[in-house]
């Protein structure tokens, strides 16, 4: 009973870390690890340590590039095509059944949603800039939140 109760407050920390990510101030991969952290403490996912270990870099690394760039680097709306891109992919990745397929179908919708908005009337109209600072700041932690939390439901998929 015990192992069910902590893997289900994984999934709601990993819901918590998929809303999280569409706003800017907060730490949605530090959440998704935390979430990772404790579907693993579970005993009922097998994650290696070395994927731990992994994960946890990559989040130290997306929340460093976030906090040095900033975050008022990029519109809110380009930020949230970014980020809606980024799950899309990832979710398109969940589906083709890989780890690495989570992370580059991820990849791509992050880039794909970054250049939607310029083709968008008001991103036409906004005349901003395009930077790969500003780009890596949002897409790095929302591409690390939600491989992360596709990783975390890929597990969960695999539970009889």
């Amino acid at each position: 009973m015990l192992p069910i109760a902590i893997l289900s407050a994984a999934s709601l920390l990993g819901g918590a870390a998929i809303v999280m990510a569409f706003f800017k101030r907060l730490p949605a991969a530090a959440v998704a690890f935390l979430a990772m952290i404790v579907a693993w403490s579970s005993g009922l996912v097998a994650f290696a340590p070395s994927q731990l270990w992994f994960w946890g870099a990559a989040v130290a690394l997306a929340l460093a590039i976030r906090y040095m760039v900033g975050s008022a680097a990029m519109s809110r709306v380009r930020t949230l095509y970014t980020v809606g891109g980024t799950l899309c992919g990832s979710v398109i990745g969940l589906a083709l059944g890989s780890e690495a397929a989570v992370i580059v179908a991820g990849a791509v919708g992050a880039f794909l949603g970054y250049e939607a908005y310029g083709h968008t009337p008001a991103g036409r109209r906004s005349g901003e800039p395009r930077r790969i600072d500003a780009f890596a700041a949002v897409a790095l932690p929302a591409l690390v939140n939600f491989s992360i939390i596709m990783l975390i439901f890929a597990q969960l998929l695999m539970i009889k």
